[in-house]
């Protein structure tokens, strides 16, 4: 492979990543806005429409897989945050379950002796087809009771 090719696949993916970066903080702030769960549904579904094309050539789907990469990389990003206690990670989950409406029912209860952080991993490994939503929600309810969200260079 040449240099020249192999510099435009990386402007490509580049370009790709920060598509995925940017219509993931839309959604954030679209969640904010609106006190709704949809608009992190309607992206994940975009993306995932974007990975489905793409199936049908062969390649490997990068929309979801940036997606996840990119919220996880920004939940690991406020980690600092909520650090200092149960009740900012039961916050961030309250506001969920309160603002946009999620069952309570999904949300695992924290064993003892585990980290205060496990919880924010096992509520969204708990939402099932909502997975990648809910890692929106979670960053639109810390931002929404700490604050900004800082940048990574995931997005």
């Amino acid at each position: 492979m040449t240099g020249t090719r192999v510099r435009g696949q990386r402007r490509d993916i580049d370009g790709a990543a920060g598509f995925v970066a940017a219509r993931l903080a839309d959604a954030v702030r679209e969640t904010l806005a609106t006190r709704s769960p949809q608009e992190a549904r309607d992206v994940i579904t975009e993306l995932a429409r974007f990975d489905d094309r793409l199936a049908a050539t062969d390649e490997p789907s990068p929309g979801r897989v940036s997606a996840f990469l990119t919220l996880a990389s920004r939940l690991n990003a406020v980690l600092p945050t909520l650090a200092d206690g149960p009740e900012r990670v039961e916050g961030v989950l309250e506001w969920v379950a309160t603002d946009l409406g999620r069952p309570r029912h999904a949300r695992p209860r924290r064993s003892r002796g585990s980290g205060h952080t496990d919880e924010l991993w096992a509520y969204a490994e708990a939402q099932q087809d909502d997975f990648l939503p809910s890692l929106v929600w979670l960053l639109a309810a810390v931002e929404a009771l700490y604050g900004d969200i800082p940048p990574t260079d995931a997005g």
